[in-house]
């Protein structure tokens, strides 16, 4: 059971990784969002699950349930999510006073994998 499940999230990440890329359009060097973040975010939530004694898990605390501890786990995605954007966007302004945050736009449409790393994170072609 457990190997189907972790197939399944690996779709997901996989599936995860072109919506990013491709229906946001946005450059993620080597797809570091993609996968670390919502890999992250997703264990994070299924910690709930994975939890339940019926699936091998240690409990849950004296009066909590699958579903609080699954609400506190999204409280808490949505806070670091929050501290992550406050925290991202600061530092950005600080650096872009120092240092321009845009590559060239040969670099831009050659693709970041490839301009600044001479690789690809992942073909899916």
């Amino acid at each position: 059971m457990l190997a189907a499940a972790d197939a399944a999230l690996n779709r997901l990440v996989c599936v995860t990784i072109q919506l990013v890329k491709n229906r946001l359009r946005i450059d993620d060097s080597l797809d570091v969002f993609a996968v670390h973040g919502v890999g992250g975010m997703l264990g994070t939530l299924l910690l709930a699950l994975f939890m339940a004694p019926a699936l091998g898990g240690a409990g849950y605390a004296e009066g909590m349930a699958m579903g609080s501890m699954l609400g506190i786990q999204a409280l808490a995605v949505a806070a670091v999510a929050t501290w992550s954007a406050i925290a991202t966007a600061g530092s950005a302004l600080a650096v872009s006073l120092i240092l321009p945050m845009r590559v060239s736009e040969d670099d831009e449409r050659q693709g970041l994998d490839i301009a600044s790393h001479g690789e690809r994170g992942w073909e899916f072609d």
